[in-house]
């Protein structure tokens, strides 16, 4: 399957990523590096993998990861995919963009709930996203020194309480479990 074809059915209703929030995307240190990416001029999804594989490395998770990554950035708005134009050449991949309008309104967004979690008190989840926004906006660029707090994140209980809340669902809500670690 071209890369074409996987970002399309990935970034479809029946892919299992469905759109993800504001804060989880801003907190993932692979969708970081493939918005950088973006900005810094790739367009085509192959172009896209190549450089954030090159970036991240092993820790890039494979091309199929990050492919899974530009398909939820595209479903979650980040980023918009568009078909190459009629009479393209024959295997022509699909035109990737930063939605700057969109990607505003996220940010917005992303502003407006680490406030809600601030302004409940939630002091740990505060920081907690804190520290995971400074760790995924470090290693964007795949500097080693970047990296290694990207694992140090992950492996610290921070990294552990922020990761359980992503996966559940309960990022950003003022009060979400997992306060205890």
């Amino acid at each position: 399957m071209t890369p074409t074809n996987r970002l399309l059915a990935a970034s479809s209703p029946a892919a299992s990523l469905g759109a993800a929030s504001p804060l989880a995307v801003m907190t993932d240190p692979l969708c970081v590096c493939v918005l950088d990416v973006l900005e810094h001029g790739a367009r085509a999804v192959s172009q896209l993998v190549a450089e954030v594989s090159r970036r991240l490395g092993p820790s890039a998770g494979g091309p199929a990861f990050v492919t899974s990554r530009v398909a939820l950035l595209v479903a979650s708005g980040f980023v918009e995919a568009s078909e190459p134009p009629p009479g393209s050449a024959a295997g022509a991949e699909t035109v990737l963009t930063v939605a700057e309008r969109r990607s505003c309104e996220l940010l917005d967004a992303l502003a407006e709930a680490v406030a809600e979690v601030r302004d409940a008190g939630d002091v740990q989840q505060e920081q907690d996203l804190v520290d995971a926004l400074e760790t995924a906006w470090a290693a964007r660029d795949g500097r080693r020194s970047g990296l290694r707090g990207v694992d140090e994140f992950r492996a610290s209980e921070a990294g552990r309480r922020h990761a359980r809340r992503v996966a559940e669902g309960t990022l950003g809500q003022p009060g979400s479990p997992f306060a205890a670690g």
